[in-house]
């Protein structure tokens, strides 16, 4: 089944251009749009003809410039919201061009980790996973999620690539599993 939840008939769907996409805990639809530097909400009972139920969650609507402060989610400028994730009432936003990864919870935007990620984070019961690809050191960390301190880290050959890991079980082992620039690898979950 395939229907259109944002675009279309929506309204607001022209001010829209999805990147990164989660579902939160109340089954909300979360956008992270870097053009319009917003992470927007489409409540789950919002669609079809006429509806026009978007709202902001983090992010100035259109404002590009200036750095991100902690502070309330709607009142600080992100600058390249590329995705997004949910985990219970928390909602990680990874914003490449702050070298960023940052958390809204009860409306609050606020630092969470980072220091420059190309892919999209995954998570698991407790741990928050980045995979960091580049020219430079390059390695997979996991990062606690309760309070963003580094759990481990594990160096990986420098390598240009903007892979996101995957969570792959397979005969009862959990692994985090990377594909990048030609390789495929596999590690401890």
């Amino acid at each position: 089944l395939i229907r259109t939840v944002a675009g279309g008939d929506c309204a607001a769907a022209d001010a829209v251009h999805a990147h990164g996409l989660a579902v939160d805990s109340d089954d909300d639809l979360l956008i992270a749009d870097p053009d319009r530097v917003v992470v927007w909400r489409l409540p789950s009972g919002a669609s079809g003809p006429g509806a026009s139920a978007l709202d902001v969650v983090a992010g100035i609507l259109d404002v590009v410039a200036g750095s991100t402060v902690e502070g309330p989610a709607t009142s600080v400028a992100l600058r390249r919201p590329m995705d997004v994730a949910a985990d219970g009432g928390r909602i990680f936003i990874a914003d490449p061009a702050q070298h960023r990864l940052f958390v809204v919870q009860d409306a609050t935007l606020s630092y969470f980790a980072g220091t420059g990620t190309q892919g999209s984070p995954v998570m698991t019961d407790d741990s928050l996973i980045i995979l960091v690809d580049d020219e430079g050191p390059s390695y997979l960390i996991g990062l606690n999620k309760s309070d963003g301190q580094n759990k481990w880290k594990t160096e990986r050959t420098s390598r240009v690539s903007w892979s996101s890991p995957a969570i792959v079980t397979a005969a009862g082992i959990t692994q985090v599993v990377c594909s990048s620039a030609g390789s495929v690898d596999g590690y401890d979950a």
